[in-house]
């Protein structure tokens, strides 16, 4: 699963992102055209299934960079992961039960359930975008790239080129105040 850390941001945004695009596209366009058809049988497994493809690829991401970004803070730094974990779990009990049709918790059950999962979704993308931040310039604050996090189909753009130069074996050599490219440069010479 390592290999989710290492890749390009589209490819992220391409396993994480675009199956969800598929998902609610097919399903507007079998809405708006086809309004006579029903969504049921096999085409309807083939959307949730994507979707919760989507979903668990996504927690994998998350998961991975939460507890690798984790192990290389300082141990000052770092937090115990057991919360961090739990909230995963959660969150992907949570899409393994919505994706199945027979099960129908009711209205507000549902509702206070999707606040809980929303609190813990938080939780786990402020713990990637803490470690994150602490790794490249303890000094910066939190809050854009958790928002870059958050808004993950725009952010993975931002966010996983970070990444990548975090994991990357020439990390304790860059100059995090140098432009970007500066140290892409580096890298080369190397």
């Amino acid at each position: 699963m390592e290999v989710l850390l290492k890749m390009k941001h589209w490819h992220v945004f391409l396993l994480t992102c675009a199956t969800m695009f598929v998902n609610v596209y097919v399903q507007i366009s079998f809405i708006l055209h086809f309004s006579t058809l029903n969504l049921d049988g096999f085409a309807l497994r083939v959307l949730q299934l994507l979707d919760f493809t989507s979903g668990i690829i996504q927690l994998a991401w998350l998961y991975m960079a939460g507890t690798k970004l984790n192990e290389r803070l300082h141990p000052q730094f770092q937090r115990p992961t057991s919360n961090f974990k739990v909230c995963l779990a959660s969150i992907a009990i949570w899409t393994t039960m919505t994706s199945i049709p027979q099960l129908n918790f009711g209205f507000g059950f549902s509702a206070v359930l999707l606040f809980i999962i929303l609190g813990l979704y938080i939780y786990c993308e402020l713990f990637v975008a803490r470690g994150l931040v602490l790794l490249e310039n303890p000094n910066e604050s939190v809050g854009g790239t958790f928002v870059a996090i958050f808004l993950l189909p725009v952010g993975i753009w931002w966010v996983q080129p970070r990444i990548n130069r975090v994991f990357s074996p020439d990390w304790e050599n860059i100059n995090p105040d140098a432009p970007l490219d500066h140290n892409l440069g580096q890298q080369s010479q190397s």
